[in-house]
């Protein structure tokens, strides 16, 4: 993570393969992994990553979250759709309103109807669906 905070990306990357190599079970290794990837370009490199990631630990919001952006930047919208949607919904299940906020921000352009769900839990007390500007 040292390396990632530096900006060395692909030092980072060798340093979460290696821990992955090490303990492959650690979920986070491979979201950090995946992170790593995204920040290079490396698209399907962090889409393998984040679903390892969810595989090994299905309530990690940020790893849906990830996925969904990578799938948005690659134009596969349903599946944008699908993973930010979740991260959503695993956002505020752990009370993170702010990671919540931030899978609505990009579930408003791919998908209105999805986003109005996320709207309507995030200020349940709204009577209409309305734009946040953030």
């Amino acid at each position: 993570m040292a390396y990632e905070e530096k900006g060395w990306n692909e030092a980072a990357i060798v340093s979460y393969e290696e821990a992955i190599r090490l303990k492959p079970a650690l979920a986070e290794a491979h979201r950090s992994l995946g992170i790593a990837y995204e920040m290079k370009g490396r698209w399907d490199e962090a889409i393998t990553s984040y679903k390892e990631a969810i595989h090994l630990k299905p309530d990690m919001a940020e790893a849906h979250y990830h996925l969904g952006v990578v799938h948005a930047l690659d134009g596969r919208r349903t599946l944008a759709d699908h993973y930010l949607y979740e991260a959503a919904t695993l956002y505020l299940k752990q009370g993170n309103r702010n990671g919540a906020l931030e899978a609505y921000g990009h579930l408003r352009s791919l998908n209105p109807s999805r986003a109005q769900n996320v709207y309507r839990k995030l200020y349940p007390e709204s009577k209409g669906f309305e734009t946040i500007v953030r």
